[in-house]
């Protein structure tokens, strides 16, 4: 008799983000939280060398609304992909990051953190036509706290693992709903740490304007608790981002 799985996996995948929300929403009501929403604006531009092997950078700025002032910036991300089968994906990450402090919106700029990571992924994808995938990250992130004394020393190191579920549904013409939960936990350091980092919840759409261009318009939920303070931050994002594929594959992989 053939055995059966007590759940399918995409009930685990719902399951997982679940989990994420009820976990936000239990810290939610233990902690003092600042709201401040915000949008992010992401240029994505993505080079194909063969059906398996391609790198990307990504530009990203994180600004408040209201007041409107940064919040975070990318300068940038650099990345390196590898499909090794339809199942199987494989990437290598560099960030350049900036943060602006303190991280309210209604007070102004005093500092500013440089923060230089590494990481490395490994996605599967599963389900009815491989449209839900989960991903593993690990990312090494280094962080000068003062930047501004000319000098570069990234002194502190933390350790974080990220762990997503997302979902891939096209709908007509050529749009497809992206929806994706993520739990980032701190697991290493040569500081103090708290485990729990941050949790992200997205719902968005990506319109395909032509086999180059495609523009994506989304809302993300994402929740963090303060590294140094007792403070939650329970942000409301709407994120626009832009992304361009240029297709170096020889003609016979196209």
């Amino acid at each position: 008799m053939p055995s059966t799985r007590l759940y399918p996996k995409p009930c685990l995948s719902l399951l997982f983000i679940l989990f994420i929300g009820t976990l936000s929403n239990a810290l939610l009501a233990q902690a003092q939280t600042v709201t401040d929403p915000s949008y992010w604006l992401v240029a994505h531009t993505e080079f194909k060398f063969t059906n398996k092997w391609s790198t990307f950078v990504e530009l990203e700025e994180r600004r408040f609304i209201n007041p409107e002032r940064a919040l975070q910036r990318s300068l940038p991300l650099l990345g390196l992909k590898y499909k090794a089968n339809e199942r199987f994906n494989f990437e290598v990450d560099y960030l350049n990051f900036k943060i602006f402090s303190p991280q309210i919106a209604d007070t102004e700029i005093n500092a500013h953190i440089l923060e230089q990571r590494l990481s490395i992924a490994a996605s599967y994808n599963f389900g009815k036509k491989r449209r839900f995938s989960i991903r593993l990250k690990d990312e090494y992130r280094l962080f000068d706290l003062t930047p501004d004394d000319g000098k570069l020393e990234f002194k502190r190191a933390i350790n974080r693992m990220r762990i997503r579920v997302a979902h891939k549904l096209p709908l007509k013409a050529d749009w497809v709903l992206n929806t994706s939960a993520e739990l980032l936990l701190n697991y290493a350091a040569n500081t103090s740490i708290k485990a729990f980092d941050q949790s992200r919840l997205y719902l968005g759409f990506v319109y395909q304007i032509s086999p180059s261009h495609s523009l994506d318009i989304g809302y993300l939920h994402w929740y963090q608790e303060s590294r140094t303070t007792a403070l939650f931050f329970n942000r409301h994002i709407v994120r626009l981002g832009w992304v361009y594929t240029l297709d170096l594959r020889p003609t016979n992989q196209t």
